[in-house]
């Protein structure tokens, strides 16, 4: 029998994992490494005045600057770029929970990480998930259990589709 002490650690520390589980938010989105990226990187420098790209030269001859309509485009506006396409949700949340039912539908956040975790860490580029419940989608019946072609991609090592996020607020996850 465990004696009283080692109750109390044991209680202790899962509590202790509970509140830090609670009260830390996690984000996780996959960003691959730049030389994983098939597509050729452009390295463009100057700026764009109302859709007309011009050079750094041609920019600082002009005196062009934020205040009448350039934008600068350098190192630092493509990293952000890149930010925003891997890490952003564009409002896709609102199409998953209340159009797919993310939440509570037939495509479910633990179906979806199930089907990420078959792959063993290989990649794909149509992620095929378990439905959670029955569905009618457009005059076609689908039933729980049949798996599904989702046309996700998941990028080899990744735990999340490439372009959703998942956060952990306040101990719940959610994909965006």
């Amino acid at each position: 029998m465990i004696n009283k002490s080692w109750f109390i650690a044991i209680i202790g520390f899962i509590i202790f994992i509970a509140a830090i589980v609670y009260f830390i938010d996690l984000d996780y989105a996959y960003v691959p490494n730049k030389e994983d990226i098939i597509s050729s990187y452009r390295n463009v420098n100057g700026y764009d005045w109302y859709g007309q790209t011009l050079s750094l030269s041609e920019g600082n001859a002009k005196k062009l600057s934020e205040k009448n309509g350039a934008v600068k485009v350098d190192h630092d506006l493509f990293e952000k770029g890149r930010d925003a396409f891997y890490k952003e949700t564009f409002g896709n949340e609102v199409f998953l929970t209340d159009i797919i039912g993310i939440l509570d539908g037939p495509l479910t956040a633990p179906h979806l990480m199930k089907a990420i975790l078959a792959l063993k860490g290989e990649g794909t580029t149509n992620l095929k998930v378990e439905l959670a419940k029955d569905v009618k989608i457009g005059g076609q019946s689908f039933k729980k259990g049949q798996m599904i072609s989702t046309g996700l991609d998941v990028p080899k090592g990744s735990f999340a589709p490439l372009g959703m996020p998942v956060s952990f607020s306040k101990g719940v996850k959610s994909w965006h």
